[in-house]
């Protein structure tokens, strides 16, 4: 089998529907026996095994981990049978072309092992305080669509679910695949569409980054900012909102914007000069 398609979800099901709903077209076209989709559910409950069953047949549903999205991601990989590892999230939009574009750039270039696609903004952006994972450019290889050999993916031992949260377990997985020399190519017509979301509330926002950015400078010290280059990004980031941002979306959820960037900046400059490492209860689930 060439792609197994691993979407990790975790009690959204009306996004991951139309998560399948957009892949369902693309599989039709596709021999049967080259691609598969797994989803791995997170949920404390297996209400969605048999909605799937009903809805997505050609779906297989297994039950996740309940450790996090890093350690659910990787319950869904080592069940997969294909060659190649699709992670796509839960609350994307794949676009009508997202297997022939990354089947084409396999195909173009047999000595490449990684493959990154773009995500796209599902319309302009209308608040401040909205947010997305977004990736028009490249080089970021973010979680919710990139596709790797199987095979590398378990010689560097997957994500690493000692990162409780959503937050920066693919991107200690790009550092890993730099250390070792392993470039990855960004495919653009490989691309799904991402929500804006509202951003976190200060305090949650506070936790998640704290235990991540930890963990991360840990496993990747050299990676930690200097105290001018935190200073320097809040600075850009305050300069954006208020002078060019602000005045176009007429500063709507200006409040909670410049909250989260006050406390992305604070957090920032903490981890300038922390230097302990995180204690993980890892025992419950996050998402």
């Amino acid at each position: 089998m060439l792609f197994s398609i691993v979407v990790p979800t975790c009690n959204r099901y009306p996004a991951l529907s139309r998560c399948l709903a957009a892949l369902q077209p693309q599989l039709e076209k596709a021999d049967p026996q080259t691609c598969e989709i797994i989803v791995t559910d997170d949920s404390a409950a297996d209400d969605l095994k048999s909605q799937l069953a009903t809805d997505f047949p050609q779906v297989r549903w297994q039950q996740g981990p309940r450790r996090g999205p890093a350690a659910n991601r990787n319950s869904g990989a080592k069940s997969a049978n294909g060659d190649w590892l699709l992670f796509i999230d839960d609350d994307c939009v794949p676009q009508p072309h997202l297997l022939s574009a990354y089947r084409t750039a396999m195909t173009q270039n047999p000595r490449t092992l990684v493959f990154e696609g773009a995500i796209l903004e599902e319309r302009p952006r209308t608040r401040l305080d909205e947010e997305a994972p977004l990736n028009q450019t490249g080089g970021y290889l973010w979680s919710c669509n990139f596709m790797i050999q199987r095979e590398l993916f378990f010689a560097l031992d997957g994500f690493c679910e000692l990162f409780p949260y959503a937050a920066l377990e693919d991107v200690d997985l790009r550092e890993r695949l730099k250390k070792k020399g392993l470039p990855f190519l960004f495919v653009p017509e490989a691309n799904v569409i991402h929500p804006w979301r509202t951003v976190r509330p200060a305090r949650q926002q506070i936790r998640i980054q704290t235990i991540s950015h930890q963990l991360f400078y840990a496993r990747h010290p050299e990676q930690r900012e200097t105290l001018a280059l935190a200073l320097s990004s809040g600075a850009r980031m305050l300069f954006r909102g208020f002078f060019m941002d602000g005045p176009r979306l007429h500063f709507r959820g200006g409040i909670n914007w410049l909250i989260a960037t006050l406390t992305n900046t604070y957090l920032s400059l903490s981890f300038c000069f922390r230097k302990d490492s995180p204690s993980l209860d890892t025992t419950q689930p996050h998402q």
